[in-house]
């Protein structure tokens, strides 16, 4: 019974990967999701079972049906990462009730969309993170609520507005070029959802994630001799690496601190 309702998240991420596909291409293109998707080399309208999530790319083998021109690896990538992610969500998080498990299972959606988004465009979209904000109130709320801890919330507040302002700080006293302002509001909903400590630990894992990127895309640019190399000052976007440490501390509550004291 566990296994059958573990895939049957697996299959509900799939399916949910592919409806974010269309949310993350169309998203602030004055295009409606509610469309029939079509190719964007030929335009003809995609048939159902061209839109299978992850098996109609596998079976295409990544080419259009119709003109066979190649189909990006974004739609296969995110569909499988949110079947994964809602599978463990299940298994994580199973028994904690259905209604915090659907809070963050859309949390883990808008994250999912955040991160590609940036990646793409090099912005946070302001409607999925203000979305993730009010989920992260929900989830404060909640977490203190039964039975009512109000010093908790509050510290667990406080925690939410500090990394809002330091990162706030970085982009205001870099005019841009540290960090985005969107990061900032990032940030703050990371701390709303999480508990203040993992709040903490999501954050500073966030910068030596980021850290370690930048410093092994150097390595690599220089390795290849290539033209154009990049600085730790140069434009890297900084939500992904939030995302994953924000999904590394959620799934596995690791404490940064605990890494001191093994």
């Amino acid at each position: 019974m566990d296994q059958l309702l573990t895939g049957f998240f697996f299959a509900f991420g799939l399916v949910i990967g592919s409806f974010l596909n269309v949310v993350i291409l169309r998203y602030n293109t004055g295009k409606s999701i509610q469309g029939r998707s079509a190719c964007f080399s030929c335009g003809n309208t995609l048939r159902a079972h061209h839109l299978i999530p992850l098996f109609s790319f596998l079976f295409q083998r990544g080419r259009c049906a119709f003109c066979s021109s190649k189909i990006s690896w974004q739609y296969p990538v995110v569909e499988l990462c949110m079947g994964l992610l809602f599978m463990f969500s299940s298994v994580v998080f199973g028994g904690i009730g259905l209604v915090l498990l659907a809070l963050i299972l859309v949390a883990t959606s808008l994250c999912v969309v955040i991160f590609v988004y940036d990646l793409r465009h090099k912005i946070i979209p302001d409607g999925i993170v203000f979305s993730f904000m009010a989920l992260g109130f929900i989830m404060l709320l909640l977490r203190h609520s039964a039975p009512l801890n109000t010093t908790a919330m509050l510290v667990n507040l406080i925690s939410a507005f500090g990394v809002f302002f330091f990162f706030f700080a970085l982009w205001f006293l870099s005019k841009g070029s540290w960090m985005g302002f969107g990061d900032a509001k990032l940030a703050f909903a990371i701390g709303l959802f999480l508990p203040w400590s993992d709040n903490i630990s999501a954050i500073v894992f966030s910068f030596w994630f980021g850290a370690v990127f930048g410093l092994a895309l150097m390595a690599y640019e220089r390795l290849m001799h290539r033209h154009r190399t990049h600085s730790l000052q140069s434009e890297l976007p900084f939500a992904p690496f939030m995302i994953i440490a924000f999904f590394l501390v959620l799934f596995t509550s690791l404490n940064v601190m605990e890494l001191f004291t093994l």
